[in-house]
């Protein structure tokens, strides 16, 4: 692969990369992440990390980035992935420029890319218990396409990974405090996006993870507001109250669950 340009340092090293073509094809672009240190577990043997990514790039659902290959050189990793063309769900969340019926679609596609990588079983059909765990508009793409594609599955599954300052708001009370979550945590997530899409403001304004925590533990999270000119939308109220629920125990149980309730209540 050759270089094109560097993407920048979050998660992950990550550059725009060309693969040669083909005798008669096109070059082919792609994204290339490298994960230093991370190609081999305590025994020598390919890490924990190398086995999972090779897992998430099996999954062909539109909405989750596409895993084209896992590479190991050395003792890195390297994970060569879609380019997506479009834009950060960041660049239009928050500005008025998304409808909330397109913001709606959008938040139905999230949830149907974290339910592939729910849903991921090993090599053995045992299920991996997978989750993201930093869903926000900083880790959602919508392309060109009108799809939404959730990013940096893998990249998340480095040990001791440091969210995107832009995420801190949007993850689940469990993830702040550095404790095991599974894929209710990403029903938070899109329980912020939810209240968000219906409230036309931020939900949490605090700075640090340890005072959003705070807040979501010490009572529930005021009911969002609905648009005068969608009274259609009251019956989205309930879901986001259950989505943000302080216990991941009260909260929707899958993602699949909470999309169907999106599109019933729309």
């Amino acid at each position: 692969y050759e270089v094109v340009r560097e993407l920048g340092a979050r998660p992950a090293g990550a550059y725009v990369v060309r693969q040669p073509a083909a005798p008669g094809g096109k070059p082919q672009l792609m994204v290339a992440e490298l994960f230093a240190g991370l190609a081999k577990g305590p025994d020598g043997k390919e890490s924990a990390f190398v086995r999972e990514a090779r897992r998430i790039g099996t999954v062909t659902s539109p909405n989750l980035a596409r895993v084209r290959d896992v590479v190991l050189r050395g003792e890195d990793a390297v994970v060569y992935s879609e380019l997506l063309d479009g834009e950060k769900l960041a660049a239009l969340w928050g500005t008025g420029g998304l409808p909330l019926e397109i913001a709606l679609r959008v938040i139905v596609d999230v949830l149907s890319g974290v339910a592939a990588l729910h849903s991921l079983r090993d090599a053995r059909q045992q299920p991996m218990k997978l989750a993201h765990g930093e869903l926000s508009p900083a880790t959602v793409a919508i392309g060109l396409d009108g799809v939404a594609r959730v990013l940096h599955a893998i990249a998340r599954r480095v040990p001791g990974a440091h969210p995107d300052p832009a995420s801190i708001g949007y993850m689940a009370p469990e993830v702040h405090a550095g404790e095991g979550y599974d894929q209710r945590a990403d029903v938070f997530g899109v329980g912020v996006l939810l209240w968000e899409v219906l409230s036309g403001g931020r939900l949490f304004t605090e700075t640090t993870p340890e005072a959003i925590a705070a807040r979501v533990r010490s009572g529930p999270v005021p009911p969002p507001k609905v648009p005068d000119k969608a009274p259609w939308a009251k019956g989205l109220v309930d879901v986001v109250t259950r989505a943000l629920a302080a216990s991941a125990d009260d909260r929707w149980p899958t993602a699949t669950a909470m999309a169907a309730e999106v599109r019933k209540a729309a």
